[in-house]
């Protein structure tokens, strides 16, 4: 899967450099280590949002099913990408 890397300040996509990523538009920059698990974490918590809206929607359908969601922990991110729940449910078919 491909997914196109963001600023998460201004939305531009970032340049290579020669310890890691930056931003051209507003200078946020990070080491290729610190924007891989900036990437990695944004893309598990969209992933975990998605998941948690999937099981909602069968609570629902289901009555006889009680989903009780739990709390997401969100941080702030120098990078993210374009992976959001939408397009995680509309890649295994669902729509939200």
């Amino acid at each position: 899967m491909t997914v196109q890397v963001y600023c998460a300040n201004c939305g531009a996509s970032p340049i290579p450099t020669d310890i890691g990523i930056r931003c051209p538009d507003c200078g946020n920059e990070a080491t290729r280590e610190a924007a891989q698990e900036d990437i990695q974490a944004h893309h598990d918590e969209m992933a975990a949002i998605a998941l948690q809206r999937k099981a909602q929607k069968i609570g629902k359908d289901h009555p006889w099913i009680t989903v009780s969601p739990g709390e997401i922990p969100t941080r702030d991110y120098k990078f993210i990408t374009d992976y959001t729940p939408e397009n995680v449910l509309a890649r295994a078919g669902e729509t939200s």
